[in-house]
């Protein structure tokens, strides 16, 4: 919401199209670092990596909630309402890799960078739901399995799910 209201020059709460084409050619030029008009590759993605920055500071500063500089356990989990606490406290855990007991700035990074790693943490902490000791064991691993059941409908069997 905040990045958007940017483009919302006139603060009456309307984006209009002339609103967005200025501040988008605004963007443009100010990435534009050698004046040519056009981006290059590298002209690009500075542009892109400063915008992902911005977003993931002002994430940072919601999840910050007490503005001590580090995420605790406490306002990590409170962030992820849509997440069992108990599977924020798993991605917690593995996102603290200095075992601080609270995120930098850079951890969330880290955890974040391009989505993958976050959801390959959500992902983890959502199969260690039996001994939820931030291990996954066969059980928890094979307990979403379903089972296959397989028909022979004479010319072979044919494995359905």
């Amino acid at each position: 919401v905040q990045m958007l209201k940017q483009y919302d020059t006139n603060n009456d709460g309307i984006i209009t199209r002339d609103e967005l084409v200025a501040a988008k050619t605004a963007e443009f030029k100010a990435a534009d670092t050698n004046s040519d008009g056009f981006l290059s590759w590298q002209e690009f993605k500075a542009m892109e990596d400063a915008k992902a920055s911005a977003r993931l500071k002002a994430i940072y500063s919601v999840m910050d909630a007490d503005a001590k500089d580090g995420i605790s356990i406490t306002e990590f989990t409170n962030a992820s309402p849509e997440r069992p606490a108990v599977q924020a406290n798993t991605v917690f855990t593995l996102a603290d890799t200095d075992a601080s007991g609270a995120l930098s700035l850079e951890e969330l990074a880290a955890m974040r960078k391009e989505g993958s790693v976050e959801r390959l943490m959500w992902m983890f902490a959502g199969q260690d739901t039996i001994t939820v000791d931030k291990q996954i064991s066969l059980e928890e691993y094979t307990a979403a399995l379903k089972p296959i059941t397989v028909k022979n409908n004479g010319t072979g069997s044919t494995p359905n799910r």
